[in-house]
């Protein structure tokens, strides 16, 4: 994924993160930071840029489990960006079809397979904010899910299938779930993938 100072690399097993400056009139590419993530061989990612700051979500170990990681990359003028992993998300990444950042980086949508409909992540409260399942099954297969979008208020998403069927939800804060559980910290994530937020190469 190319932003406008960052570019980030999804392989089958690492997640690459390089900084793009000028420097003596032209390009400069330089790899700052190697995470190591889950087995990835689709190269699953979402990114969202707000400002100088970029979320990302991807697989990571939870313990016996691969789900998501939610970590944001703030750019810095003249030096290293700043790195920080926000979260773990309890979602099982062998059931995700896709996911999508809203505008502003603060809603996560991800689409699951076998039935479990659409879960909308909100990332500041580190909780799941709403759960769509009722007629997903009947107009857009979760296993057809092909892309989310959120609106630029972030009050309605929407989904779409390859068949070209589309759901539109309406994000209104009297539905958001109670009963979902919070998201796992940082500190939950395997040694491995801890481990991996302090690797960097300047190379």
């Amino acid at each position: 994924r190319l932003l406008p100072d960052l570019l980030i690399v999804a392989l089958r097993q690492e997640l690459h993160i390089f900084q793009i400056g000028e420097g003596d009139g032209k390009s400069i590419v330089q790899r700052v930071q190697v995470m190591t993530t889950a087995p990835n061989p689709k190269g699953l990612m979402a990114c969202s840029t707000t400002g100088n700051v970029v979320s990302i979500a991807y697989p990571v170990h939870l313990d016996q489990d691969v789900t998501l990681a939610v970590t944001q990359v703030k750019s810095m003028v003249s030096t290293r960006p700043h790195i920080r992993t926000l979260c773990a998300v309890p979602i099982p990444v062998s059931q995700v079809m896709a996911m999508m950042f809203s505008p502003d980086g603060a809603l996560l949508a991800v689409a699951l397979s076998q039935g479990k409909g659409i879960k909308v992540i909100d990332i500041p409260f580190l909780r799941f904010a709403y759960v769509f399942r009722r007629g997903l099954s009947q107009t857009v297969a979760p296993t057809e899910v092909e892309i989310l979008h959120f609106s630029p208020d972030n009050k309605f998403l929407c989904v779409c299938s390859e068949t070209g069927a589309v759901n539109i939800y309406q994000l209104l804060d009297a539905e958001r779930v109670g009963a979902e559980p919070e998201l796992g910290s940082p500190k939950s994530l395997s040694k491995e993938s801890k481990d991996s937020w302090g690797r960097s190469s300047m190379g």
